[in-house]
């Protein structure tokens, strides 16, 4: 098999993560840590890929059209991600007939892994854009390490029960215009190995192929690379070492 291909870079990565999985069960070791979480890869995959900006797009157009005549919009993000999606949201605020409406954007996410502040910069990078086209934004960063972590009275209401019982409660209450997903359509959730294996085999094969044929090198490794990190936590790290959980849209 060719290594260098789209289906030989795919294989590579899922015997290198089962062999991790492999040697972390005989260590009796619970997480495993590959690729940490790389602003670099993840912009390079967001740039050499239309999957998220096409997402975006979608994503910011429900905003528009059910805000539309408002004067007032207030965005809460779950999945801040360097709020790449968020500039283009701006620029589009920023033709509205009759002006602008003033934008209030709530960023919530883990702590950085360095002693970066992340949302600071998101924040002023958001803020000296919204200023070039003038739009009046307002910024905040709320720092969560679990779903559990986020305290209702951080934003608006407070409810009871389970972590994500609890966040999909309260967001209900707050009574948002849209609530707006972006999700990898595959069933990576799944509790048996073998299933979410084969699953994930299939999806990012196909995932490869796309870039194979759309992406010029060397963004196009880059973005493997990212793609890497979730196939490595998808196979090789149980319980709540996982964090890649994609559900189907039918779920």
């Amino acid at each position: 098999m060719d290594s260098t291909s789209s289906i030989g870079k795919v294989a590579s990565y899922f015997i290198g993560a089962l062999n991790q999985r492999i040697f972390t069960a005989s260590q009796g070791i619970n997480s495993v840590t590959f690729l940490p979480e790389n602003k670099i890869l993840y912009h390079n995959f967001y740039e050499a890929t239309l999957y998220l900006k096409f997402a975006h797009f979608m994503k910011n157009q429900a905003i528009l059209e059910a805000f539309q005549g408002h004067d007032f919009i207030h965005v809460i993000d779950f999945s801040p991600m360097q709020s790449l999606q968020w500039p283009s949201l701006i620029q589009a605020l920023a033709l509205c007939p009759g002006g602008p409406p003033l934008l209030r954007i709530t960023g919530i996410g883990p702590p950085s892994t360095n002693d970066r502040d992340s949302f600071r910069e998101i924040g002023f990078r958001l803020a000296e854009f919204a200023r070039s086209v003038n739009v009046n934004l307002a910024f905040r960063g709320v720092v969560a390490s679990r779903l559990d972590d986020i305290k209702p009275w951080l934003l608006l209401n407070s409810t009871h029960g389970s972590p994500i019982e609890l966040v999909l409660n309260w967001v209900k209450n707050l009574n948002p215009k849209v609530v707006t997903i972006v999700e990898q359509d595959v069933d990576h959730y799944q509790a048996k190995f073998l299933d979410r294996f084969t699953e994930g085999l299939f999806y990012y094969s196909t995932m490869f192929n796309s870039l194979e044929a759309s992406s010029a090198q060397p963004k196009n490794d880059l973005s493997q690379l990212y793609i890497k990190r979730e196939i490595c936590n998808t196979v090789s790290c149980e319980g709540l070492a996982r964090m890649e959980r994609h559900e189907p849209m039918a779920k």
